[in-house]
């Protein structure tokens, strides 16, 4: 039920485990193929948002962070540099509705399929790979970070899967999906 004069939505509870839930079992059964964040993607650009502000892309800010880091890791701050030039020379326009802070706590799962979202209140124009970005910069970190050998390789190798299957889905309509995992 919706009152759009008073800004309310009242949706029904989502039940079942985060995808993040079923990282930290470290089986990969059950973890949603790359079709089903790409579907996610498709349906939230169909969403109409009228007049909301758009939501400053991943590669717009990657300067900023890029001149944070590099104060705080001199000895990178070339490499640091040349990321932030590299992510402003592929920025995508800010044409699509996204999740905005997309990733693996944010999605329901269920058989192995994507069955809700989470965390709503980002959703607004912004650049079409930024989701798919962040869930794979999610997955990346959370692979490095794992204190299980065989969990963090079966994060990684799954990561590499999404990213391998973003990139059959959505080349041609983006022209390009270097920059996901750079």
């Amino acid at each position: 039920a919706a009152d759009l004069a008073e800004g309310l939505i009242v949706l029904s509870e989502l039940a079942g485990p985060t995808l993040r839930d079923l990282l930290k079992e470290g089986t990969a059964d059950g973890w949603p193929d790359p079709a089903d964040f790409v579907e996610l993607r498709r349906r939230l650009a169909a969403v109409p948002l009228h007049d909301l502000a758009h939501k400053p892309t991943r590669t717009s800010d990657a300067a900023a962070h890029a001149r944070m880091l590099a104060e705080v890791l001199p000895d990178e701050r070339e490499r640091l540099l040349r990321i932030a030039a590299t992510a402003a020379e592929r920025a995508q326009p800010a044409t699509a509705v996204i999740h905005g802070d997309l990733h693996e706590a944010q999605v329901i799962v269920e058989g192995g399929r994507i069955v809700g979202l989470l965390d709503i209140d980002d959703v607004a124009p912004g650049a079409a790979l930024d989701d798919l970005a962040t869930v794979l910069g999610h997955l990346r970190y959370r692979a490095v970070a794992d204190d299980d050998p065989t969990r963090a390789a079966a994060i990684d190798a799954y990561a590499d899967r999404l990213r391998d299957g973003f990139g059959a889905a959505l080349e041609p309509a983006v022209g390009g999906l270097d920059a996901l995992d750079a």
